[in-house]
């Protein structure tokens, strides 16, 4: 990588401009140029690759694809591969695709759209979609037993657990895949569930009491057997030094709360275990995983290089394709009319630009 300022100094000095006294180019308009020529190098050499877990609407079975976006490649629904074709050919994969039929899982994607506008949409429409954090969220989960008593509902290490005490208790309605359950609380503590003849359900959220603010969700089988899931798959909430749990938080039942912000991430290996693992979609940074890829949309893309704003920015390119960048810029400042402008040299600057774009597209295979 390399820094905005250091580049502009170094493309300054190529057309030699000191940006002093009455500047021909000032940095602002090298950074402008410099945003338009990432931009360009992305599309022509689409050497940057990226992935993201989307949320699919559930009418629709689109998903929208993140701002910086320029053609997908690979997709899974519901951690099944779903293949990539052109809308013509959605007609194949289901006939009545356009009437938002639903189906057990998508056959097929297609991209609408192009760049930040672009949308994916899954055809059939899947018949289970994950949700965002949903409205009607129940939490803390407080029930009342035969006699009257409280009980508050918590996890440890994932496990429900039961104390006396809280507010009055409620009335909670859990969905199953297909039923739906009365939840209940016997006066010794023990959860229990009934068959209801409800149909709607509620969200019910629990904070884990055993591993820093982790937050799991309540879910019930078609038997009426309760179980929890982890909501937090991926989401840092700390860092281990020295085998010291530093937590970003100060608001949770840790006794160690420190305050943080975590500002990037290094992949350094691949393990069973997610609690101790950060989730990253490239060798260094740009977290990817906030929820799980159950019931949503995992696409691997070709991006845009990330953009800069200004000159103390970092431009995230290898240093061998800086000069590349720097032909770009210079083409667009020496083609700029006034009177530092030379048509011939930014010609030329141009052309090793495209013919060095077309060589490392070529080089790395991509297409």
């Amino acid at each position: 990588k390399m820094q905005v300022s250091d580049f502009i100094t170094e493309v300054g000095d190529m057309l030699q401009e000191d940006f002093t006294y009455a500047p021909l180019w000032t940095k602002a308009e090298l950074i402008k140029y410099l945003k338009v020529v990432l931009r360009e190098f992305s599309f022509r050499t689409m050497l940057y690759d990226k992935d993201s877990i989307r949320l699919v609407n559930a009418t629709t079975g689109e998903a929208d694809m993140p701002s910086d976006f320029i053609t997908a490649y690979y997709a899974r629904f519901h951690n099944a591969m779903v293949d990539i074709v052109q809308l013509p050919e959605l007609e194949y994969a289901s006939p009545t695709w356009m009437l938002n039929t639903t189906g057990t899982s998508p056959q097929a994607a297609t991209v609408f759209g192009s760049g930040d506008n672009a949308v994916m949409r899954f055809v059939p429409v899947p018949s289970v979609v994950s949700g965002a954090f949903a409205s009607n969220i129940i939490y803390p989960l407080t029930l009342a037993d035969a006699g009257g008593v409280v009980w508050t509902v918590s996890t440890f290490n994932g496990a429900l657990e039961t104390t006396v005490g809280g507010a009055s208790g409620l009335s909670i309605v859990l969905a199953g895949p297909t039923t739906y359950w009365d939840l209940g609380v016997s006066v010794a503590g023990v959860l229990t569930t009934t068959a209801s003849a409800s149909t709607a359900g509620q969200t019910v959220y629990a904070l884990d009491t055993g591993t820093n603010a982790v937050v799991y969700s309540l879910r019930v089988s078609d038997t009426g057997v309760l179980n929890t899931q982890s909501l937090s798959y991926g989401i840092t909430v700390g860092l281990f030094v020295d085998d010291t749990l530093q937590n970003f938080f100060a608001g949770d039942n840790s006794t160690n709360a420190d305050y943080g912000v975590l500002v990037d991430l290094y992949a350094t290996g691949v393990s069973t275990t997610p609690t101790s693992v950060g989730r990253a979609s490239r060798p260094t940074g740009d977290l990817i995983y906030s929820r799980t890829s159950d019931h949503s949309a995992h696409v691997v893309y070709k991006a845009r290089i990330p953009d800069i704003s200004t000159i103390n920015d970092e431009l995230y390119v290898c240093s061998a394709m800086i000069p590349f960048l720097k032909y770009g810029v210079l083409a667009l400042a020496l083609s700029k009319e006034g009177d530092g402008q030379d048509l011939k040299r930014a010609a030329v600057f141009r052309s090793a630009f495209m013919g060095g774009c077309d060589s490392l597209k070529r080089f790395f295979g991509r297409r």
